[in-house]
């Protein structure tokens, strides 16, 4: 199996950046035809070799996960599906017990327990012909994903596992966090703004149990020769916060890198602290950058109106110093924030959101 199709998943609206990141780790031959690169909504098809296929599961940090595609083709009725199923030689990619995952839109089947039905019975017919599953209970099972758009159905294997964002480093969550890879590409999103800088002081003033700042540190710590020299600063005006996001971090085995503090950036004794604390991380001048996913006024709400505290986390990210930072804003509030120099929207937790980014 020289080459094959694979589809990385990752979050709609990060589909260039997961791109970009790709390119910036040189995890695809540099001969590559662009025609082998088709970005859609929600992901990015790649023609690659197999064994380079499957390294997208590591090196891609925005990834949800990576399917490789089995087979394509036009089906309008369930037995030309379950022929379609059996007709594919199943010994050349599941090892043991599979589920079946289905997405179906504008197509004549629709039904998914009946898609899922023919598909299964097509494997499981197949299979007891050509080949048995490995019955060995520590074998994981494979997802097989069958997705039906316009009638034209795509086949295809997970080649992850659990979901990539799933990282296992986090002691505790804080209250509404952030998805690891969302928080990984938004970090990505700053880098690449302020011109991939080589030494980077990033804070956040509203650290929670530290997402944002953990998927830096990941990212920095990365076996890549250009990979910046960063240094995190979070701060949370909770204590009990502090400490999660602290053990966090920490997790990582960062070194002296990294620092927690409890600070209230609305009050301007806590912000003199703060600003204090990120003049004598960049005892080098690195690029000061600030990055926070604030309150969305639903499960946690604003600490005062938001046109106030929009205006109020501007001030405070341009009095640190930051040359440069951006926070998350609800769709639904984004006429109290400041004018952004760039935006784009995403969605978190189900709530459409916007990143503001913010140059001083």
């Amino acid at each position: 199996m020289s080459s094959a199709t694979f589809f990385m998943i990752v979050p709609p609206g990060f589909e260039k950046l997961a791109l970009s990141e790709l390119r910036y780790k040189q995890a695809l031959p540099p001969d590559l035809a662009e025609s082998n690169i088709r970005i859609l909504k929600g992901g990015i098809e790649f023609d690659l070799p197999f064994d380079m296929g499957l390294k997208l599961n590591s090196y891609s940090h925005l990834a949800t996960r990576v399917l490789v595609r089995i087979d394509k083709f036009r089906c309008r009725d369930f037995p030309k599906l379950f022929k379609k199923i059996q007709a594919i030689d199943w010994s050349k990619w599941l090892t043991g017990p599979f589920d079946v995952s289905v997405s179906a839109h504008r197509s004549r089947l629709m039904n998914k327990k009946r898609i899922i039905s023919s598909v299964s019975e097509g494997i499981e017919k197949q299979s007891k012909k050509k080949f048995r599953f490995n019955e060995d209970d520590t074998i994981n099972t494979q997802t097989v994903y069958v997705r039906f758009d316009n009638d034209e159905a795509e086949v295809s294997l997970d080649t992850s596992g659990e979901a990539l964002f799933k990282r296992g480093y986090k002691y505790l969550e804080a209250t509404a966090p952030i998805r690891e890879n969302l928080a990984a590409g938004l970090f990505w999103a700053l880098y690449e703004k302020a011109g991939r800088p080589k030494n980077i002081v990033l804070c956040d003033l509203m650290c929670g149990s530290g997402t944002l700042l953990t998927e830096a540190g990941i990212f920095s710590n990365k076996d890549q020769a250009d990979a910046p020299n960063l240094k995190l600063r979070g701060f949370d005006k909770s204590g009990e916060i502090a400490i999660i996001a602290e053990r966090n971090i920490t997790s990582l085995k960062l070194g002296d890198t990294s620092e927690v503090g409890v600070a209230d950036f609305l009050q301007p004794a806590d912000l003199a602290v703060i600003k204090s604390i990120l003049e004598k991380a960049n005892e080098n001048s690195a690029t000061l950058i600030g990055i926070s996913n604030p309150p969305y006024g639903v499960r946690l709400k604003w600490p005062c109106p938001p046109k106030e505290f929009y205006s109020r986390l501007v001030e405070a990210y341009s009095a640190a110093g930051c040359q440069l930072f951006g926070f998350i804003v609800p769709q639904s509030a984004l006429r109290s924030a400041p004018k952004p120099s760039l935006s784009f929207p995403f969605k978190n937790g189900g709530i459409d959101v916007i990143f503001n980014i913010y140059e001083r």
